[in-house]
């Protein structure tokens, strides 16, 4: 059993928070810890998705391709991040999410959609995609919200 951890690091402006959707699809390239097959297309990890394996629910379970070994991902609770404060910071770094892995790794992230964006003024904009630099306008705060270098880091955690 691996326990993964994704953070999202980038420069922003005027950013207060920023966290996924509650039903946020997670997409990965995957590596298979028995013969270190790395998928060739992201896989997406559904929170919706319950399949009972054994004694346990997992997100995701798939068959490797080559060695036809059977690997899980789960994803974990996360303490509360809608209310974190980030205001100030021009370089962010955040955990956005925790994930059980047996079997398989997770190699690469792919940011994609359904993220929010808070502003230092409150206000949420909702969908963001983050696959590449974002950019909004704040009406009430006449300010130009930025996401900028947007990268991610899959760590281990104990």
């Amino acid at each position: 059993m691996v326990r993964l951890s994704v953070t999202l690091s980038a420069e922003v402006e005027e950013v207060k928070n920023i966290y996924p959707s509650s039903d946020k699809i997670w997409f990965f390239k995957l590596k298979c810890s028995n013969c270190l097959t790395v998928s060739e297309n992201f896989v997406g990890i559904d929170p919706e998705e319950k399949i009972e394996q054994r004694n346990s629910t997992v997100n995701l379970l798939m068959k490797c391709k080559s060695c036809t070994r059977e690997n899980t991902v789960s994803i974990e609770q996360m303490p509360p991040i809608k209310d974190r404060d980030q205001s100030g910071e021009n370089n962010i770094q955040l955990e956005m999410a925790r994930f059980d892995c047996r079997g398989i790794e997770l190699e690469e992230f792919d940011p994609r959609d359904q993220w929010t964006v808070v502003t230092t003024s409150g206000k949420e904009f909702h969908d963001a995609d983050l696959s590449n630099d974002w950019s909004e306008y704040d009406d009430s705060a006449s300010a130009s919200i930025c996401v900028l270098s947007i990268s991610s880091s899959i760590n281990k955690i104990k």
